[in-house]
């Protein structure tokens, strides 16, 4: 059975599966390990009464430690050598967390999502360890208290299980309608479904009862309900919650009738689904790294080729994983002759590994000794202030590019994906009677910083009305954060219209990341077709009194230039991009037409970054803070061409007629 999980888990990574919900056998491997380590468990208080809990620890330090924390390492040590420097603070953090069984919980926290993250951590898929490693801490205590007592000890232990179950169930389906990355990686919202393993456990003696037929029937029923499950679940439901019960309740179903050779016994006896379910542990470790380094150095997509060459390699090493370090380490006498030497060895291991994170973490000076001229940005698209080296007096520097946010985020005046009602902040001249409105997404709070220089050297008070992820165009949209339709954008998008009209602003500057809602749009027919239709919409809702201004997106790179830029110091030329490669003309020429046709103009403003390249610095500024957001030093300094455009517009301080 460990050998469907697996195969389901590593084909869903590889991009080899055919089944969009392939993910599901973790879920799988939750279940038996519930009913795997209960079964133990419950056969030890039978025995003895009780359970020794210095000895399941060891056997479980023993069991699990050894390859996690030596994967753990040869990651670290791949990631230094073969990724740029920038990623390796994020890197060593994730993998530090994970080798002190708290992986889940730092992904949880940092806002990570196992199904959407497009740019996902290397050691991420930990993050089951980290909820199995907890698991194993706190169940022997739960059944110790509840199956001491001989009389009734199944019933009894059956009963506080299930109600153990169904909260852990029910708190699952209501955090993941909120937040599906805490829903996704805790283990109070995962508990249940190894619950419902160790509830197989306790069923065993009765289910041993039923006709071989019945009992083959419902293993074979498990195995269809878990193919199944992989192909109807995708990573746009709300997963897991309720939806988590199909595949859970079919590994239950395997299990149970998995002790009669007519049943899926017969299938998982064969020598290939032995040898993978042996060395399935390894095989979980090992594939992800082994998949996401060379996507993250490759400029492409993988080919199908390379995506089988890496799987081979994954089995190999899991199988040396295996053969060397778990099955050594887990029976060695010098390590099992007494319980302590298991702890010490969980424990040195672990210390190693952190010391290895210390180290890789300690990044160099990621800049040469060259200086930059102040940037001049209208010469950017140039090329001509391009350092050729990242210069020693950048700003943001290559370590504070992602830090470098508008005020606007510090004030707390963009609105989160779950509010419906605008968030208007005031800057500028607060009190003037010539108003300017910034209207749209997160890329129209980037242009906030040059908005803020414009107002204020304008006698102007600027008013912000942004929301994340939720662009100033009519078009209905799927949250993959909220895991339904958009409908809190709809809404925040309808009353912004109304406080802008209640505004009767001189000008509406309107921005948003038109390329990324493609993926979300749940619309049919052509994207760019509806985002003309969805945008002159909202233009013409906008006042008629004021002049609006549609201000083109700015490039979206694969990889942040920073990261680019840490591993090609003395070489920032690595780092330019072919202006095609990075923009999209067509949606840009459709967002052009879509505001003539509302009387509107339009900027693009690829013209203030790029010629037929895109350049990530100019002069001493670092244009980008990560793959799409331009820097607040960027945007402040994009204050006198941006204001060059509007104040054409406003000849003034007014709409011209």
């Amino acid at each position: 059975m460990r050998a469907v999980a697996a195969g389901l888990v590593v084909s869903y990574h590889a991009g080899l599966s055919p089944l969009p919900g392939s993910f599901v056998g973790v879920d799988a491997f939750f279940v038996i390990s519930g009913f795997l380590i209960t079964g133990m468990l419950m056969s030890e208080i039978g025995r003895s009464g009780t359970v020794s809990l210095t000895g399941f620890y060891a056997r479980r330090l023993r069991r699990l430690l050894p390859a996690a924390l030596f994967v753990l390492l040869v990651t670290l040590v791949a990631a230094k050598v073969l990724l740029p420097p920038l990623t390796l603070t994020e890197i060593t953090r994730d993998v530090m967390f994970s080798a002190v069984h708290l992986g889940n919980f730092w992904f949880a926290y940092n806002g990570t999502d196992y199904l959407a993250d497009p740019t996902p951590s290397l050691v991420q898929h930990y993050w089951s360890l980290g909820v199995e490693e907890q698991f194993y801490l706190i169940w022997p205590l739960f059944l110790l208290l509840v199956a001491r007592k001989s009389d009734g000890r199944v019933r009894r232990t059956a009963l506080w299980i299930g109600v153990a179950a169904a909260v852990s169930l029910a708190l699952s389906v209501v955090v993941t309608d909120f937040s599906r990355g805490l829903a996704f990686f805790l283990l109070p919202t995962r508990a249940w479904e190894l619950a419902a393993g160790a509830l197989v456990a306790l069923a065993i003696p009765l289910i041993s009862t039923l006709p071989a037929a019945v009992k083959a029937a419902i293993s074979w029923a498990g195995l269809v309900g878990l193919i199944v499950s992989a192909a109807v679940i995708s990573d746009t439901l709300p997963f897991p919650g309720w939806i988590a019960l199909l595949p859970v309740l079919s590994t239950c179903a395997m299990i149970a009738g998995n002790d009669t050779e007519r049943g899926v016994r017969m299938l998982l006896a064969l020598p290939p689904f032995q040898f993978i379910g042996k060395i399935s542990y390894s095989l979980y470790l090992w594939h992800w790294p082994l998949f996401l380094i060379p996507a993250l150095l490759l400029p492409r997509e993988l080919n199908l080729l390379e995506k089988l060459g890496l799987t081979v390699v994954a089995v190999v090493l899991s199988w040396l994983t295996w053969r060397f370090i778990e099955e050594t380490l887990r029976a060695a006498p010098v390590v099992t002759a007494r319980k302590r030497r298991s702890y010490a060895m969980a424990a040195g291991m672990t210390v190693i590994v952190l010391l290895a994170g210390v180290v890789v973490g300690r990044l160099p000076a990621l800049y040469t000794n060259a200086v930059a001229p102040e940037a001049n940005i209208a010469l950017a698209s140039s090329g001509t202030e391009f350092p050729t080296s990242v210069p020693s007096n950048l700003q943001p520097t290559l370590l504070g590019a992602r830090k470098d946010l508008p005020q606007i985020y510090e004030d707390k005046c963009e609105a989160a994906p779950a509010d419906t009602t605008p968030i208007a902040c005031e800057y500028g001249d607060t009190a003037s009677d010539r108003t300017v409105v910034l209207f749209g997404d997160s890329h129209a709070s980037q242009w906030f910083p040059a908005m803020e220089r414009y107002a204020s050297s304008r006698s102007t008070k600027l008013v912000t009305m942004t929301k994340s992820a939720c662009p100033p165009v009519d078009i209905e949209m799927y949250s993959t954060l909220l895991q339904r339709p958009f409908t809190e954008c709809d809404q925040w998008r309808a009353a912004a219209l109304q406080h802008i009209a209640e505004l009767k602003p001189d000008l509406v500057v309107v921005s948003a990341y038109s390329t990324v809602y493609s993926s979300v749009w749940q619309g049919t027919g052509d994207y760019d077709a509806a985002w003309s239709s969805g945008l002159t919409s909202v233009l013409t809702a906008l006042p008629p009194t004021a002049s609006t201004l549609v201000l083109g997106d700015t490039p979206h790179w694969k990889t942040a230039p920073a990261v680019c830029l840490s591993a090609n110091l003395d070489n920032s030329a690595e780092c330019v991009e072919p202006v095609g490669d990075v923009t999209d003309s067509a949606l840009s020429n459709v967002e052009e037409r879509a505001a003539a046709a509302a009387g509107a103009d339009y900027v693009d403003s690829t013209q203030w970054l790029c010629n037929s390249t895109c350049f990530p610095m100019v002069g001493d500024i670092l244009i980008y803070r990560d793959e799409h957001h331009l820097s607040a030093h960027a945007s402040a300094a994009l204050a006198p061409v941006l204001g060059a455009e509007l104040d054409r517009m406003t000849p003034n301080g007014r709409p011209s007629s």
